[in-house]
């Protein structure tokens, strides 16, 4: 017959599924709201409008120059549209590598003895 799982093994494989599903649920919605939010036409003039005054701020003379976008979408509206998948892969692999680090360090507590060191002049 089949080998049994045992139920802190499942108890973790679901947990790691859910933790990976609210990640990619989180970065679609934020995808979907990005492009709610900045796709209308006004916008789109408003960005415009800021990268002009950018531009225009970049050519003073100071301390610190200020580099012009050279986008003509918002930086969010750029980052869910050109750049999900990097975005989503990267943000998959980093959740695992924490969830399986704290998953160890939880299991490690729970299955140490945990004796109770006395100073010998007590």
């Amino acid at each position: 017959m089949g080998r049994k799982i045992s139920t802190p093994v499942m108890a973790i494989a679901v947990l790691y599924l859910c933790t990976m599903g609210a990640v990619v649920g989180g970065l679609f919605y934020a995808r979907h709201w990005a492009v709610a939010t900045y796709v209308s036409a006004e916008e789109y003039e408003n960005w415009q409008e800021w990268k002009t005054a950018a531009e225009q701020q970049s050519r003073i003379e100071g301390p610190v120059r200020r580099r012009p976008p050279t986008s003509n979408q918002p930086p969010a509206l750029e980052l869910t549209q050109e750049h999900f998948v990097p975005i989503l892969s990267v943000s998959l692999v980093v959740t695992s590598a924490l969830f399986f680090a704290l998953t160890y360090l939880i299991r490690g507590m729970i299955l140490s003895p945990g004796r109770i060191h006395e100073d010998e002049d007590s």
